[in-house]
């Protein structure tokens, strides 16, 4: 029985519980819900989701966040039910009350922050130093605000029968949700322990790329300038691929192909916000590594060219200072499919960024900036990733994985602190050269140190260095870019010049040579692979641009048919056609090729060029129908679409 105190205020907090218990329930999932809205009407990884799914993905996430706040309420509960009259009794309503205060004040908190970010770019996870904490003193100040509104709200609620037992009835359902996930949670797939096919040599792996890196303003790759002479020095005793093109335009889309082995089309990660879904959530090259016990980590750049940002799981131990969980990063994702965790975590971070700053790397902050080439008041970033690169591979427990992405050659404005080709000179328009060479000569003083770091530490003879880049200056998917792969001791000294490759083929090449099987499910050949094709069919992919002109940012919606997809190219040879998805057309231009290539390939004419491309995408899932009927080749006047069948806004 429930004592009962003189005046009976005993009695009004028991007949409370059940008002308590359903704003305790139904707090979490209004700011869910919120959340969800958010992303569902801004361009974001819901895009490429059907409505139903989109609405599924709601209401399991829903579920598992209720999943606490229940279990707060029901332990207040048990805490008053059992406790005599007196403090602790009223201590356990007091707390009761304070949970749904703190799921409303996040929730006022972040549409604040939304509407001010939205109005004038200013937001509280762009603060640095102390002001990081102005965040915690507004979510402070509105749990203040908050907390004495919940009597009111509980009154409401007990003058409300119905209301009270249809948000019950609806958390109920929620709650059995969760317990039936939790019953029928099984492994992944994909997640199975990997095992080599031969004995592996065990050499540590670092992949070593830069941004943006045009092969033809390299020495060794036929440039007139030495740009990078330690590169050079070194691809004397490393196995150089001279014609190697991307798959990719984005750096997003290019990273995820490099560390998969599968082509964008596949892993439909073409654009920001594209994430990995389905199986490619696991099929990776850093997952594989990591089942073999590889430490792993990723030096790169928050949101554009993080794995775990693109929703490639168990593939880096820590990425970009961030520190993840075999199965994610929160406990209950092990429930949950890739989707929920994706959603789920960034929920969590949001509100963590704002509320918690210490809880929450802050190295994104400046990734827009840094993409658009804009000088960072902060110290250099890729400064802080050779830093942090240096420290993994001394401290990292043998063998390791590790991912650098530098982002000083992306352009269109370059920084760089060494100054040779521009030395006097000033930049005062985007993409000057001497700037963008200067930018190379510093990457390659970037890979010079490490070399030097590895061989300090005794490790650069049992690490196989690959130096990559992800597609040419000014996003050109067209462009060569460099390969150079340095196996130690130089047991791979030679050229890759006669059969065209691909980014596609890096995975398969360390795999290769690190005595582990290639999984069927990458596309790419390893560079020592003896049945290489001569002529290889070589997809590259564009994105759509999402910028409008007038300087006024806006982005557009990634829909469908072919959602953040704007071209696909294919090269056979000297010849790439590329498919302008949104319209229909077919341009023709001579690939990017140097040196003698061996016996020529078989010509490639337009038609079979695009309808091979349009084939090629009705493989992968997309929907062709409105391209079938109106390619333009090169030469023809451009056709009018058919009723119903215009080309998708960009």
């Amino acid at each position: 029985m429930t004592g009962r105190s003189p005046g009976g205020r005993e009695s009004v907090a028991s007949a409370a519980w059940p008002s308590l218990l359903a704003l305790a329930l139904a707090a979490p999932c209004v700011y869910v819900l919120s959340e969800w809205l958010f992303f569902a009407t801004k361009p974001s990884f819901l895009d490429t989701l059907p409505l139903g799914r989109q609405l599924l993905l709601l209401l399991r996430v829903a579920a598992w966040l209720t999943v606490p706040f229940a279990l707060a309420a029901a332990a207040a509960w048990a805490v008053a039910r059992w406790s005599g009259p007196g403090r602790l009794r009223h201590a356990a309503l007091a707390a009761a009350r304070l949970l749904p205060a703190v799921a409303v004040a996040a929730l006022v908190l972040l549409l604040l922050d939304n509407f001010l970010y939205t109005v004038s770019g200013w937001g509280t996870p762009r603060l640095e130093g102390p002001a990081r904490w102005l965040g915690t003193a507004v979510y402070l100040g509105l749990l203040a605000l908050v907390a004495p509104r919940v009597r009111r709200w509980e009154a409401t609620l007990a003058g409300r029968p119905r209301l009270r037992r249809a948000i019950l009835l609806l958390a109920g359902l929620l709650l059995a949700r969760v317990v039936a996930d939790a019953l029928r949670s099984a492994r992944p797939p994909g997640r199975s322990a990997g095992r080599a096919g031969r004995s592996a040599p065990r050499w540590n792996v670092v992949l070593f790329g830069g941004d943006g890196i045009s092969a033809d303003h390299l020495a060794s790759f036929g440039g007139a300038r030495s740009t990078t002479p330690f590169l050079d020095r070194l691809a004397a005793e490393s196995l150089l691929a001279l014609n190697v093109l991307p798959n990719a335009d984005a750096t997003g889309s290019s990273l995820t192909s490099i560390l998969t082995g599968a082509l964008p089309s596949t892993t439909r990660v073409i654009y920001p916000p594209d994430i990995a879904r389905g199986p490619w959530v696991h099929r990776h090259l850093p997952g594989l590594l990591k089942r073999l016990g590889y430490s792993t980590a990723q030096f790169s750049l928050r949101w554009y060219a993080d794995a775990l940002d693109l929703n490639l799981r168990d593939s880096f131990d820590e990425a970009n200072g961030r520190t993840a969980a075999p199965q994610g990063r929160l406990a209950v994702t092990r429930h949950l499919d890739a989707d929920g965790v994706y959603f789920l975590e960034v929920v969590v971070e949001r509100l963590l960024e704002r509320v918690v700053p210490p809880a929450v790397d802050r190295e994104g902050r400046d990734a827009h900036r840094e993409v658009l080439g804009q000088k960072l008041r902060s110290d250099i970033p890729d400064a802080r990733r050779t830093e942090a690169l240096h420290r993994f591979v001394t401290t990292a427990r043998r063998p390791f994985f590790a991912h650098v992405h530098f982002m000083g050659t992306h352009g269109p404005q370059f920084h760089p602190a060494l100054r040779q080709f521009s030395r006097g000179r000033t930049q005062r328009r985007d993409w000057k050269l001497n700037f963008y060479d200067d930018a190379l000569l510093e990457f390659d003083w970037r890979l010079e140190e490490l070399v030097r770091h590895l061989t300090e530490i005794g490790q650069l003879e049992r690490t196989l260095l690959v130096v990559y880049s992800d597609h040419g200056m000014k996003w050109d998917m067209n462009a060569r870019v460099p390969l150079v792969v340095r196996a130690p001791h130089g047991l791979l000294a030679g050229r890759v010049e006669r059969r065209p490759a691909q980014n596609l083929d890096i995975a398969p090449t360390v795999l290769d040579l690190l005595g582990m099987p290639v999984p069927d499910w990458m596309q790419g050949r390893s560079l020592l692979d003896p049945a290489r094709e001569a002529c290889p069919e070589i997809f590259a992919f564009g994105h759509a641009k999402r910028w409008s002109s007038g300087g006024r940012k806006w982005f557009a919606r990634a829909a469908p048919p072919f959602f953040s997809l704007a071209s696909a190219a294919l090269t056979v040879g000297r010849r790439t056609f590329i498919l302008h998805v949104r319209d229909g057309t077919v341009s023709r231009r001579r690939a990017d090729l140097a040196g003698d290539r061996g016996a020529p390939c078989p010509a490639l004419e337009a038609r079979p060029a695009a309808e091979r491309l349009v084939a090629h995408l009705a493989e992968n899932g997309y929907d062709v129908s409105s391209l079938r009927d109106r390619l333009t080749l090169p030469g023809e006047t451009v056709r009018p679409a058919r009723s119903g069948a215009g080309p998708n806004s960009p």
